[in-house]
């Protein structure tokens, strides 16, 4: 029987020579033959056979979780149409982003503990820590979430933790404010995730001995290599002047009195650390020469990546952080761990600005592929998934094939009305600011494809837009990432990295004692076996 690679081969070749025949069209009249998907699906079918065979079973030096805040599979989706429209001349269906590509794909379950549609903070305990919690609650065990009281031993270690226990360095990038709840899973533990600030806390809640996600973050300073995002305002004296804005209402929230950026500069002094607020110095960062990079570009939120050039004082894309990001990480001879959001399509979702999701999506995949294009499948896992999906639809009045993915339905050029006599797009949401209800429905016209902030229309009046319920996508590449398939519990994903990474509550199977990922010899079954405590490794 011929091998995986000669059957690869004789399938081109026939599809080659039919062509040559005549018996199948050029593209794009091709998908019109039986044979154009009769040789798709078997060279899929090959591809798969080969992917699984050739599984990497070695310990992963490196992680890299990425998540995509709000990316439901209708977002990847659109997200995948959108950009084959926007940069190729394909109609966009069958476009593939660098997400698609990744090897091994499954589904995750979001629900939470006391919640059928997921919170923030929820879903990133879960993706981080490998618990599922209490709506609200960051990096604990499910409780009573608001009552520090209850806080003593609901505490749980997470996979930052776990990294840096075995020597890795470890990062995290967002485009929201780094306080906020899925990078604060990282490092933080609190009942109430939008203790941000210590403005945000009752004196009680002080008293009590509870410690916003700031301060937090400030007393783990050495444990995070990398830190880039928003979030000034939650580290300076309230009512202090942002040097960005010195003219705007933007001001430090710290009731203390603290500053807390002063503070991790002092922290660093005898380290090679570096804190920026701006693009220029960020370019200006060699990551040979730095350990330890600080990086909050906004007083909370960064922009959506389509208003990135209106920021005076500059900020870095998704891309560029991750770039960074890696490249000091990666000094680290022991690995690294690195947790990448794109918080801004969920953002961009509550709003239903659908045009800004799709945009934050792109610049999402763009992150992903610089990520990819940097490290080694031998030796790097990475992972991309979404905290929640959003109620946010496409599909509506059955548009023809390569019709704009923000468009009028069925085509955005010929248009036709619904029942009540006005056209309607192909996307849209089931609840947020785009509802008219008790009013009649407003017209809409073929422009608000091209409308970055059009509030796509939307069926029951909200303020701002539900996540939904249902299980989001998940992707991943490089050892281990075929563990990634099928259905599983949101969580599952902590110990897929927690295994493959041998680190936590994993760390003592065959493979974590096998070759070193630099070792192309053999590999291992990945069973359990019990051998002591592991030495940390130092860098």
């Amino acid at each position: 029987m011929a091998n995986t690679a000669q059957t690869a081969l004789c399938l081109q070749v026939i599809a080659c020579l039919l062509v040559l025949c005549n018996a199948i069209p050029a593209a794009p009249d091709r998908e019109s033959s039986s044979f154009h998907w009769l040789y798709e699906g078997m060279a899929d079918i090959e591809a798969s056979v080969e992917r699984f065979k050739n599984a990497k079973t070695r310990k992963a030096k490196n992680v890299i979780l990425f998540v995509g805040d709000g990316m439901g599979l209708t977002t990847v989706t659109a997200g995948r149409i959108f950009k084959g429209q926007k940069d190729s001349t394909a109609t966009g269906e069958e476009y593939q982003t660098d997400i698609d590509r990744m090897p091994h794909t499954g589904l995750l379950k979001t629900y939470g503990v006391d919640r059928q549609t997921v919170s923030r903070p929820a879903a990133a305990t879960a993706l981080l820590c490998g618990f599922k919690t209490t709506s609200g609650m960051t990096g604990v065990a499910s409780g009573e979430a608001n009552n520090c009281t209850a806080l003593p031993g609901l505490e749980v270690k997470c996979a930052l933790e776990h990294a840096k226990d075995f020597g890795k360095a470890t990062g995290i990038v967002t485009t929201a404010s780094v306080q906020t709840s899925t990078t604060a899973a990282a490092f933080a533990k609190t009942v109430k995730s939008r203790w941000y600030s210590d403005i945000y806390m009752s004196n009680a809640s002080k008293q009590a001995g509870c410690k916003d996600v700031a301060d937090q973050l400030i007393a783990k300073a050495k444990t995070l290599n990398v830190v880039l995002g928003g979030g000034r305002s939650h580290m300076k004296p309230y009512g202090s002047i942002d040097r960005e804005y010195p003219h705007h209402i933007y001001r430090g929230l710290r009731e203390d009195g603290r500053n807390l950026i002063e503070e991790w500069m002092t922290a660093m002094e005898d380290e090679d650390a570096q804190y920026v607020w701006n693009k220029d110095q960020f370019d200006d960062i060699d990551p040979d020469k730095i350990d330890y990079l600080m990086g909050l570009f906004e007083p909370y939120r960064m922009r959506y990546s389509s208003y990135r050039d209106q920021d005076g004082a500059g900020e870095p894309s998704l891309a560029e952080m991750t770039e960074k990001a890696i490249q000091i990480l990666q000094k680290d001879r022991d690995g690294y761990f690195l947790l990448v959001e794109a918080a801004q399509i969920g953002r961009a979702h509550h709003y239903n600005y659908a045009h800004l999701a799709m945009e934050e999506f792109v610049d999402f995949e763009r992150a992903v592929g610089v990520a990819k294009n940097m490290t080694s499948t031998d030796d790097t896992l990475i992972i991309v998934t979404a905290n929640n999906g959003h109620v946010f639809t496409i599909g509506s009045g059955y548009p023809v094939r390569g019709n704009p993915i923000l468009g009028l339905s069925p085509n955005n050029d010929a248009p036709k009305r619904a029942l009540d006599g006005r056209y309607f797009t192909s996307a849209g949401y089931a609840d947020g600011r785009g509802a008219s209800s008790p009013r009649p429905r407003p017209p809409v016209f073929p422009t608000v494809k091209d409308f970055v902030l059009y509030n796509f229309q939307a069926t029951v009046p909200f303020r701002y837009s539900s996540h939904s319920s249902e299980d989001v996508p998940v992707f991943a590449s490089g050892p281990w990432s075929h563990l990634v398939t099928g259905v599983h519990e949101q969580n599952y994903i902590a110990h897929v990295m927690y295994y493959s990474a041998c680190i936590g509550p994993h760390a003592y199977y065959e493979h974590c004692l096998g070759p070193s990922p630099n070792d192309r010899t053999g590999a291992s079954d990945g069973k359990w076996i019990n051998s002591g405590k592991r030495s940390k490794s130092r860098r």
